[in-house]
């Protein structure tokens, strides 16, 4: 956001110091905003806009991921910290490598925390879900299914993705007679609510990692606003 330019001349920023000689337009702020608008029209207006918000969720953490990392090449956020110097530096590798966004989650968890993500178990299940998810959704296939037609009364195992959800009372089983597609069942407002809502926490786990310090009074301040998303009331006439 334009914030992001400005963040200097705020009254609670103005202690900080700064030696900033260009500034950055940042676009997490306005991606996540567009993502939680998407979901909110999912879940009142079409359902379909869920797809927006599901794959934006996604983006609107990587733009985060991308602008922290940008952030810490600035010599005024570093104030000797060897933690952000570490972690500045395995971004900016990881980038020239063409890394993933999880691969720099895990750089900013270790380095600054000493302690591996352990992406099998939650919270951080959710996070590895919505990534796998949202790659699944921008580079979609055809979807493959057997369907006994001999045989209508046959119950069907759920497919991996739609059982994810389901355990994690995401989204409600579906019918064990119908067949084990995901696409149908995972696009909904219920997945949109929820991508939009680990992604929330992800940012603000991100940023309670980060020392004491203006690096951490930056990503306070950008993200002090940003809450999770509430399923809204229908309106009552």
């Amino acid at each position: 956001s334009v914030a992001a330019l400005l963040w200097n001349q705020r009254p609670e920023c103005r202690g900080i110091r700064t030696k900033l000689s260009k500034g950055t337009l940042n676009s997490a702020g306005h991606v996540l905003l567009v993502a939680r608008n998407a979901y909110l029209r999912s879940a009142t207006v079409d359902k379909y806009d869920a797809l927006s918000s599901i794959i934006l969720s996604a983006v609107g953490l990587e733009c985060f991921v991308n602008e922290f990392a940008e952030r810490l090449t600035a010599d005024y956020v570093h104030q000797n910290s060897k933690a952000l110097n570490d972690v500045a530096f395995a971004l900016e590798a990881i980038e020239r490598c063409h890394g993933s966004l999880r691969t720099k989650i895990d750089a900013i968890s270790f380095y600054l925390t000493r302690a591996k993500m352990n992406w099998g178990h939650a919270p951080f299940q959710d996070l590895a879900f919505l990534l796998s998810l949202r790659n699944k959704l921008v580079h979609r296939k055809p979807e493959k299914f057997d369907y006994d037609f001999e045989d209508p009364e046959r119950d069907y195992d759920l497919h991996d993705d739609v059982a994810f959800l389901v355990s994690r009372k995401v989204i409600p089983t579906p019918n064990s007679k119908s067949p084990p597609q995901w696409g149908a069942y995972v696009v909904c407002p219920e997945t949109a609510q929820w991508a939009f809502n680990t992604v929330v926490d992800t940012i603000h786990r991100i940023v309670d990692m980060i020392p004491d310090g203006n690096a951490a009074a930056v990503s306070q301040m950008l993200v002090r606003d940003l809450e999770r998303v509430e399923t809204p009331v229908p309106d009552q006439e």
